[in-house]
């Protein structure tokens, strides 16, 4: 368990795609929100909910590939999201066996 929420700006890898790599790991959400389009936020370790940046929308629930930033394996989605700045649930399978 994880005492501070951390937050991993996500870059996008293939813009066809819509693949995302994590850039760093921070506990500043305010700088991330406002420099980055979309940010994972960790709230339990190995546990990511993927959020939009300050005007930003984020794309249809299940288009996103996301790469894990402990070990780079695909992100799997677990949740429906909604349509707010904040969208679905993601769990790295192969960091949490």
């Amino acid at each position: 368990m994880i005492h501070c929420i951390r937050y991993h700006p996500l870059i996008e890898r293939d813009t066809d795609a819509h693949e995302y790599a994590p850039l760093f790991v921070t506990t500043d959400e305010a700088a991330v929100r406002r420099a980055h389009s979309y940010y994972l936020e960790e709230f339990v370790n190995g546990y990511y909910r993927v959020c939009a940046g300050i005007g930003r929308t984020l794309p249809e629930n299940g288009k996103m590939s996301i790469a894990c930033p402990v070990c780079g394996n695909r992100l799997e989605n677990i949740t429906a999201g909604k349509h707010t700045p904040t969208q679905a649930l993601y769990v790295c399978r192969a960091c949490n066996n």
